[in-house]
């Protein structure tokens, strides 16, 4: 019987709660991401114990959706600069947590050209860093009401996400 791959999209919701209210709260990232650093590894074997020998797992990085505030004015723009810090951590540390099980992790982050920031022309926005343009065209975070703001993938990000995964599966 053929295996079927597991994907593990864990810890985006643990650090979200410390990106609010126009700020980073660096305290709790790193209070996150230690949480994260203790529960995935138990995880992980837990789901390879539960899947045999032929289970593969790929992890989920993150792209970062905060980088929607960069359209708020300089608020926003800060907002979106200190988020990619935070996005850029919690993502280090996953890679190392699936490396040191020998998972290998889908970059959703270079996917979604996350710390790209050439200028890019956005139809009625006007020019703005790569990594913007791509969560507002990924991403709901741009979208007007009802749909958005929302940090959810649309359909063109969700396919972004699964060629990533099958790109790392294709590694594996």
């Amino acid at each position: 019987m053929a295996s079927r791959p597991v994907t593990v999209d864990l810890g985006f919701n643990d650090l979200r709660v410390c990106i609010a209210h126009g700020q980073v709260n660096q305290a709790c990232v790193d209070q996150s991401i230690d949480l994260i650093g203790r529960q995935l590894p138990q995880i992980l074997a837990t789901l390879r114990a539960a899947g045999g020998p032929g289970l593969r797992i790929v992890g989920i990085g993150h792209y970062d959706p905060f980088l929607g505030a960069y359209l708020h004015g300089s608020a926003g723009r800060v907002l979106a600069s200190a988020s990619l810090g935070a996005i850029s951590q919690l993502d280090q540390s996953l890679q190392s947590i699936y490396a040191n099980a020998g998972i290998p992790m889908a970059d959703v982050a270079g996917s979604f050209d996350t710390t790209s920031t050439e200028p890019t022309m956005v139809n009625g926005v006007g020019m703005v860093p790569r990594n913007v343009a791509r969560i507002c065209a990924l991403t709901w975070m741009c979208a007007a009401p009802p749909y958005g703001p929302n940090q959810h993938p649309n359909a063109d990000g969700y396919q972004v996400i699964s060629q990533a995964i099958q790109t790392t599966l294709g590694q594996g």
